[in-house]
């Protein structure tokens, strides 16, 4: 579901349309949870190397960068012994239909022990990695000639904007930069906004496996290019992990705070939790890094809603009746109402799963930011 910037905006959330947008990430796309099942439903990498200017976590990833990868699951519980294995593919094709070709496949390498603990009625499971340094110069998606990309990409020249044209001359004009900070503080913007659309054709995806006894793979997907370690420029942007601030419900009395919260069944009306969710991140896209007078945009947020009714007497269904998106200045918030249908009695419990991540069409490679709110829910009348 899109939440757009400006006017607030409300949008018909159909159910298939949640199920759908989880299809790309996990095998397993149903938004009700069974406790017979391992479910994976959502991931979030953290570049361990730095945080971002506004002390949030971020997804970017260069070479050379340590990355802190959790994914969380709920359903069926899971140990380290049922985990049989780690694997990569550091070079993934992809095109522009979203397309993707992963070549190759080896063992991941983590640094440490995995770890995995208790949260939000499911498990989070932490390893820790490291983007290989030359991951860029192998990447197939990027051609020797650079004017190959100018073509794909609908840029003009690349020439025009540096003097040189092969993908190790870009790549060592990248690294360069990214280690000497003065070097980037004294960059215009304009020359700052082409480095980025720069870092943007001269980066990769990459996806990590998790192989689990009976358990569909799990694949978790992401982007290793400069933008993180070039943000001392104006002109470069990071993209950051949303994060959720607290929530609210129809008791408004309550204020922000995270114990149960009660579904009513005879007012569905009532039945509406606010999320406060941090900012949208400016971005440029391919388009505007390359105009002549670069314009900043924003990113989108996405949802998918998760609930776990196995607590109930009969079998629960929650539907999204839809959803509302809010811009408070200094956060934004999103606010589901939701149906309670079938035979859900007083008394009974569950609980609810919101994941948040954000996307923008126009970027090369974006990094995709993730968070995930639990909280158990009680049905009253």
């Amino acid at each position: 579901m899109i939440f757009k910037k400006g006017k607030t905006m409300k949008i018909i959330a159909v159910l298939a349309i949640f199920l759908a947008a989880c299809s790309i990430d996990f095998d397993r796309n149903y938004n009700q949870i069974d406790n017979d099942m391992i479910r994976p439903i959502s991931y979030w990498f953290r570049n361990r190397n730095f945080w971002s200017l506004e002390g949030r976590t971020s997804p970017e990833t260069a070479p050379g960068d340590t990355v802190v990868l959790d994914i969380f699951f709920t359903g069926k519980p899971i140990t380290l012994d049922d985990i049989e294995s780690f694997s990569v593919s550091w070079n993934v094709l992809t095109d522009a239909y979203g397309n993707l070709a992963p070549r190759g496949e080896e063992r991941l390498q983590l640094i440490g022990e995995p770890h995995l603990f208790n949260r939000m009625n499911g498990q989070i499971l932490r390893i820790l990695f490291q983007v290989p340094r030359d991951i860029l110069h192998n990447a197939d998606v990027i051609p020797n000639d650079l004017s190959e990309l100018s073509n794909n990409y609908k840029i003009g020249n690349i020439t025009e904007f540096f003097p040189f044209s092969t993908k190790n001359d870009g790549l060592a004009f990248l690294e360069n930069l990214a280690s000497d900070w003065r070097l980037q503080m004294a960059i215009p913007f304009t020359e700052g906004a082409r480095i980025n659309g720069l870092a943007q054709i001269l980066s990769a995806q990459y996806q990590i496996y998790v192989d689990i006894k009976n358990t569909p793979r799990t694949i978790m997907r992401n982007t290793a290019r400069w933008h993180g370690r070039l943000r001392n420029i104006e002109g470069i942007y990071l993209n950051n992990n949303p994060e959720f601030l607290g929530w609210r419900y129809y008791n408004w009395s309550n204020s922000w705070r995270g114990d149960t919260i009660s579904l009513s069944l005879s007012r569905p009306e009532a039945n509406f939790v606010e999320f406060g969710v941090s900012r949208l991140d400016f971005l440029l896209t391919l388009e505007q890094a390359f105009a002549r007078q670069p314009i900043t945009n924003i990113e989108e947020y996405w949802a998918l809603v998760f609930f776990d009714g196995a607590n109930t007497r009969d079998n629960l269904n929650i539907q999204i009746w839809d959803i509302w998106y809010y811009d408070y200045g200094s956060y934004q918030s999103v606010r589901l109402t939701m149906n309670v249908t079938n035979n859900a009695k007083v008394g009974d419990t569950g609980w609810i799963w919101l994941l948040v991540y954000d996307q923008r069409l126009g970027v090369a490679n974006y990094p995709q930011g993730r968070d995930i709110i639990g909280f158990p829910i009680k049905f009253v009348e």
